[in-house]
């Protein structure tokens, strides 16, 4: 998954989780994400995430609910999920990234996102999609971001770049909804 674009919500809740990235290429394989990331309450176990997933239609409009889903605990799940988020907070000069993460203001510079990928998720289609993110705390939306980004197939190490794998994701994750 490569990552081409990272926003705030138009409608944040009490914003008390808020981004303020820019995403830019260094290389012709290399995209970076800078920023800061500020968490009122840090990362808990006691939010819950919704993750809403769209597709880029074939006319250029988002297809919107391709995947639903949605962790109830926020920090182990996404750790679980999307480790690589985590990567923020070793960068931000935190020495332990287990859950939970603590309250604080974050800055990072050149996590790359050129390469992601979610480690337990059903199999994604390629193409283009966007990340819903919302945020929770006692049923209270505290924060959205909608992250913007291209699934390719995966290439082998041991394979040329020209043959990949028929997957670019697989594992179990319970979904709410499939469209």
């Amino acid at each position: 998954i490569t990552v081409i674009g990272v926003e705030n919500c138009e409608d944040g809740g009490t914003n008390d989780i808020q981004f303020k990235t820019t995403i830019r290429k260094t290389s012709k394989d290399t995209v970076c994400y800078n920023g800061w990331l500020f968490l009122r309450y840090g990362v808990r176990n006691d939010m819950q995430e919704v993750w809403e997933i769209s597709s880029l239609g074939s006319t250029g409009g988002w297809k919107s609910n391709f995947l639903t889903f949605r962790n109830k605990h926020g920090c182990l799940d996404t750790k679980r999920i999307f480790p690589q988020w985590f990567k923020l907070f070793e960068l931000a000069k935190l020495n332990d990234t287990s859950c939970p993460i603590p309250k604080g203001n974050y800055s990072f510079d050149c996590v790359d996102l050129s390469n992601l990928q979610f480690e337990r998720t059903n199999v994604m289609i390629y193409g283009t999609y966007r990340v819903t993110t919302t945020y929770y705390l006692n049923k209270v939306k505290i924060g959205c971001f909608i992250y913007k980004g291209i699934v390719y197939p995966r290439v082998n190490e041991d394979e040329t770049p020209s043959t990949s794998t028929p997957s670019l994701v697989s594992g179990s994750l319970h979904s709410s909804s499939i469209g």
